[in-house]
């Protein structure tokens, strides 16, 4: 029952009528604790129900202002939802702004498998009150509420105080209120939000209902678009592998005509021959083609396990000793050529990685110098250190690259056009930079036509303190 005053006949906005009745009521209950009830107009016949009424429209009150409040948060974490780019983020984030910021006290995301007929899990929050990854739960769902969303119900299904409560292995670990809301996208059923009260027992807020409904058409239609874009994604990068691949089966095939057919004319040869000096040099011809197509059959192998099988085992590596002892290594190799071996690197660095794959990085960039540096040119290796990263420099004084093969050097297989009749696989810098990546580091390249390029291996620092 509300009060109003007398003298206050005309119709008021709701919101004016009811700060108006507040007031009325205040001045009843007031009037009433003092003892001078009769000086009122207004006589309730008893004080009590006046109060009630009071805390009533209060709460009332309170609960119309804290929605506001809410459905001002819900338009916040929206748009900061709509920033996220991956699934599972979005799904963790989304649990996580429900709770801290639209103040429900456990939430729960579940997509809908129309074809097993169950609900899958993504992530909720557990007994402790923890966001947890729910993602290898499953249950079914017919005879459930749920086959009312798929029919095209959108309002949220409600369970009174004496509703069971789950924890994530389907086990009750209490009872009170549930909300289930659709996560819709479009009109289309793609999962259920769930809320419950477990953790801090309060009573359902009259708004709780109608925010859970909005919230679940939110996240329903964000989590869809992140599906949607990883799938795309995913053809995408499925497309570029299919062309990577076949352009990579093409270049093998290319390379490995030539000492196929020089083994095989050799072979043909050795048939007829009969002076020994003569057949000795067409075998060491076919043994040298066979070494090549090995060699280029281990690479094309590495470069493939590198896509999965890179598992890293870091220590930590003194750099000078490792760079001293590859130079040394290549410096031997490449003798005939007369080149010329700079180093300037700081002794005292250290980075924690896998020796075993670094190291068959900077050969692969060690061998790219010395293949493209003419004879009697100059190589020169260095590191140094970064602001929380280290680089290891390989410069050469070589051919060097135009801009658009630089764009291009790590693709499988590319050469330069000049350097088409280089006798290497082409994947050494493709395994370099897999690599270096693993290691959550990169390889900078600089090149200028006719003088040479810079290759830069820069890893994460550890503490060089």
């Amino acid at each position: 029952m509300v009060m109003q005053a007398a003298d206050d006949a005309s119709p008021q906005p709701q919101d004016e009528t009811l700060a108006h009745e507040v007031a009325q009521i205040e001045r009843i209950v007031a009037a009433a604790a003092r003892g001078q009830q009769d000086d009122m107009d207004d006589r309730p016949g008893d004080v009590s129900l006046p109060g009630r009424l009071l805390h009533e429209l209060r709460r009332r009150e309170d609960a119309g202002f804290l929605f506001q409040e809410r459905l001002k948060a819900l338009n916040e974490i929206t748009i900061a939802l709509s920033r996220i780019d991956t699934f599972d983020s979005l799904c963790w984030h989304a649990v996580k702004y429900g709770i801290d910021q639209l103040g429900f006290d456990r939430l729960s995301l579940w997509f809908v498998d129309l074809d097993r007929r169950q609900m899958m899990g993504g992530y909720g929050v557990d007994e402790g009150g923890e966001v947890r990854d729910e993602r290898g739960l499953r249950w079914s769902y017919p005879g459930t509420y749920i086959e009312d969303f798929i029919e095209g119900e959108t309002e949220a299904s409600l369970a009174n105080d004496d509703a069971p409560i789950y924890n994530n292995r389907s086990e009750i670990i209490g009872h009170g209120w549930h909300i289930s809301a659709p996560m819709l996208h479009g009109e289309r059923f793609v999962g259920v939000l769930t809320a419950d009260n477990y953790l801090r027992k309060q009573p359902m807020r009259s708004y709780e209902p109608e925010l859970l409904r909005l919230y679940g058409i939110t996240v329903g239609h964000l989590t869809e678009l992140a599906r949607i874009r990883e799938q795309a994604f995913a053809m995408r990068l499925e497309q570029e592998r299919t062309r990577v691949l076949r352009q990579f089966i093409r270049d093998v095939g290319h390379d490995f005509r030539t000492p196929l057919s020089v083994i095989n004319t050799n072979s043909f040869i050795l048939t007829r021959l009969e002076d020994q000096v003569r057949r000795q040099s067409f075998a060491d011809q076919i043994r040298e083609q066979v070494r090549y197509i090995s060699r280029m059959l281990d690479s094309a192998l590495e470069f493939v396990a590198l896509d999965s099988d890179m598992v890293l085992n870091p220590t930590t590596m003194d750099l000078q000793t490792l760079l001293a002892e590859l130079i040394a290594i290549h410096r031997t190799q490449s003798a005939a050529k007369n080149l010329i071996w700079m180093t300037d690197y700081d002794p005292s660095l250290t980075v924690k990685a896998d020796m075993l794959f670094v190291r068959r990085a900077l050969v692969c960039l060690l061998e790219n110098a010395v293949q493209y540096t003419p004879e009697g040119g100059c190589i020169r290796v260095g590191s140094a250190f970064y602001s929380g990263e280290i680089g290891i420099c390989i410069e050469d004084s070589g051919i060097g690259m135009a801009a658009d093969a630089i764009d291009r050097i790590f693709e499988p297989m590319y050469r330069a056009n000049q350097a088409r009749t280089e006798r290497r696989s082409g994947l050494g810098l493709s395994i370099a930079r897999r690599i270096i990546e693993g290691h959550g580091g990169r390889i900078v390249v600089r090149s200028t036509p006719g003088k040479g390029s810079a290759f830069e291996v820069i890893l994460p620092a550890q503490d060089q303190g």
